[in-house]
């Protein structure tokens, strides 16, 4: 449920554009990460809500212990610009010239994974396949679903909501890496599913995507 339900809160600007704003900054104006090697996806996403389809291309690049986040539209139209981290999330939505910034539990309804290390868990799904993690599942339930040579199909459910994430991975260059990600919650009002299309590893990380810029303008948003 984790990662399809935040990354479709967040691409669609979701419940994100009806909450409380304030025009006031307290946070840095610009986040870099630092020089160094990193790996590329591009995922086709598409999020259905409450009837609505969006489609979105989702470039996600992964250094270190960080993921930055780069959504765009039809015809390149920019949707999302983000970086999440250990414990915290900025993402900036350029058309609405708002950010948010803050903790991913914050924008979750009721006690969805409450007691889980959200942020860890959505850059961890980058790095290796939820039975590998050292992470806090006290709140979530983990199920093989498949687990072959070529191909692992792992099942995410919280204990708090009954919803739940199916991630795929396939074997890429030695190693298991996030192909497909679906989520759908109880009634289908909200749907995510993206599939990678290419990917990239150890590269030299455009120094633009390793970047975020709030203008001066921007209004945050708080949950």
């Amino acid at each position: 449920m984790v990662g399809g339900l935040v990354m479709g809160l967040l691409l669609t600007g979701c419940s994100l554009a009806n909450r409380q704003k304030s025009g006031g900054q307290p946070i840095e104006t610009e986040l870099n990460l630092p020089a160094g090697k990193g790996d590329a996806f591009l995922y086709d996403a598409r999020i259905y809500r409450d009837g609505r389809k969006n489609s979105v291309r989702l470039d996600v690049y992964r250094y270190a212990d960080s993921l930055s986040v780069f959504a765009r539209g039809y015809l390149g139209k920019g949707v999302l610009k983000g970086f999440i981290r250990g414990d915290s999330v900025l993402a900036y939505f350029p058309t609405e010239d708002q950010y948010f910034y803050g903790r991913l539990a914050d924008i979750l309804p009721g006690t969805c994974a409450a007691g889980t290390e959200l942020e860890k868990l959505l850059v961890e799904l980058f790095f290796r396949t939820p039975d590998e993690m050292q992470l806090n599942f006290e709140d979530l339930y983990l199920t093989v679903v498949k687990e072959s040579r070529k191909e692992r199909i792992y099942r995410l459910t919280a204990r708090g909501c009954p919803e739940s994430i199916e991630l795929h991975y396939d074997l890429k260059e030695h190693c298991y890496l996030l192909e497909k990600i679906e989520y759908s919650n109880p009634d289908e009002s909200l749907k995510f599913m993206a599939e990678r299309r290419r990917q990239k590893l150890n590269i030299d990380l455009p120094a633009e995507k390793k970047s975020v810029s709030i203008p001066e303008t921007a209004t945050r948003i708080y949950p």
